[in-house]
């Protein structure tokens, strides 16, 4: 994986790790969903998520 998607990885796991509630069922399949998808599709993020935020 490269770097971009590795240093997108660990803050989301330095923003989870913060969180006052655990996530719920459906937020965990969620956090799933999105992990697969980024892990078949490393470049979206580059290409068309980050342009949209």
């Amino acid at each position: 994986m490269n770097t971009k998607a590795d240093n997108t990885i660990i803050a989301f796991l330095l923003a989870f790790q913060d969180l006052k509630t655990a996530l719920g069922e459906q937020e965990k399949q969620n956090l799933k969903e999105v992990a697969k998808q980024l892990d078949t599709q490393p470049k979206a993020w580059e290409d068309y998520i980050k342009g949209r935020l």
